[in-house]
């Protein structure tokens, strides 16, 4: 099966059941977290298929260098390892807001797993994950939670594809107005950067190069341009990873 990707960034068909089973399983050690880490069962097709990081470790770089089945990863949570897994074969995640759309679990959930996807260089899961957060702002009308959003910004570079996204739900679909004592002295505690992100907004400019661009992008924007413009930031992005000299310790 041919690894080249389409002119637009993606593969045209997934692997079928033979072509997945074909290929060895590896085995991916995720220390700490419990007593004695965390281990998964890959079939070495799928993350070598999508994710950069995986394809560089996992393929030799010389024909006389031995491949390797076993990954040891650090500081990564095995939960949204889990998750990755998950739609590593399936293409598609449980719903992360089954138990209540206003708590910050949901939320958590896709920034946890939207994070390892930039580590592991994983284009269709990033676009994936944008698209539920574009479902969730339109079905619910509700910003993701201060929680998140602090999580978020945390560990969001500003020049990230969703860190935008999260500033442009907030403020159209913000209501001061829903929240609770508690909830308002947690909005107190959010990073500067972020209520600065949100005043250059409401002023009607954007922190970019380009002061006449719109303020506020309408979030249907973020649908229609994050193919073009998500497959950019992620050449760049992918770029750098392969150019590192990868180390089996994550």
């Amino acid at each position: 099966m041919s690894m080249e990707r389409t002119a637009d960034g993606v593969f045209s068909e997934p692997p079928n059941i033979g072509e997945v089973t074909a290929q060895p399983t590896i085995t991916v050690h995720i220390a700490g977290g419990t007593p004695f880490g965390k281990t998964f069962y890959l079939d070495k097709l799928l993350p070598v298929r999508y994710s950069v990081w995986f394809r560089d470790f996992l393929q030799p770089e010389a024909p006389n260098k031995k491949e390797s089945e076993v990954v040891e990863l650090q500081h990564i949570d095995p939960s949204a390892f889990k998750t990755f897994v998950w739609w590593l074969y399936c293409q598609s995640i449980p719903d992360p807001w089954s138990n209540s759309n206003h708590s910050s679990e949901g939320g958590d959930k896709i920034i946890a797993l939207y994070l390892l996807a930039r580590y592991f260089g994983v284009l269709e899961l990033r676009e994936y994950l944008i698209s539920i957060l574009h479902k969730f702002f339109s079905i619910y009308e509700l910003p993701l939670s201060t929680i998140t959003i602090k999580g978020a910004f945390v560990r969001l570079p500003q020049s990230d594809h969703l860190y935008d996204l999260i500033i442009d739900a907030h403020c159209q679909l913000w209501d001061g107005t829903r929240l609770t004592s508690p909830e308002i002295a947690l909005f107190n505690t959010l990073p500067s950067s972020f209520f600065h992100q949100i005043s250059l907004r409401y002023s009607g400019l954007r922190f970019s190069s380009d002061p006449t661009s719109s303020a506020i992008k309408g979030l249907d924007k973020y649908i229609e341009s994050s193919s073009k413009e998500l497959k950019k930031a992620c050449h760049n992005e992918n770029n750098e990873i392969s150019l590192k000299k990868l180390k089996r310790k994550f």
